[in-house]
């Protein structure tokens, strides 16, 4: 019955792929230019001196465009950001990899946008906490799913 179930969604599964690249019109894969470093002045993401960099970054983005014009925007691979405080010296690394996902419409309207796996989305600058995440946020919905890590309480411990 198990091995019935599983050939049942595998299936199901290779189809919906092998059906949605048949009405792809292009894809095209580029990879991601390497962002940064920043600085964040005590006060505008947590309460002393932060330094954000990349460090590694494989990531790539493929762009799928449909024949009625709408597009979906994947990006995946490997990255790590480094946060350091600046006042103590203390550096911690994340993994950044997502992926995330991106829908437009034919109209070029976002309708769509998910980031899943391990993020790092930012944070509250009232509060002065940045998060590292592990999940899913899907922001057409709403639905945030898994674990945030307060990146400036690691930092200043």
């Amino acid at each position: 019955m198990r091995a019935l179930i599983r050939s049942t969604f595998l299936a199901a599964a290779i189809s919906l792929v092998v059906g949605s690249a048949a009405f792809a019109t292009t894809a095209d894969r580029e990879p991601l230019p390497t962002p940064g470093p920043w600085l964040y002045p005590a006060g505008t993401a947590c309460a002393f001196d932060m330094l954000l960099s990349v460090p590694l970054n494989r990531e790539h983005t493929i762009t799928i465009t449909y024949a009625d014009g709408s597009s979906r925007v994947i990006v995946q691979g490997d990255a790590t950001l480094e946060t350091t405080n600046l006042e103590t010296g203390k550096t911690l690394d994340w993994n950044a990899s997502g992926p995330a996902m991106w829908v437009y419409d034919a109209d070029g309207n976002l309708t769509t946008f998910k980031v899943m796996g391990h993020q790092f989305p930012g944070g509250d600058p009232d509060l002065l906490q940045w998060y590292a995440f592990e999940g899913l946020i899907n922001f057409e919905t709403g639905i945030v799913a898994g674990r945030f890590t307060d990146v400036c309480a690691l930092l200043s411990a």
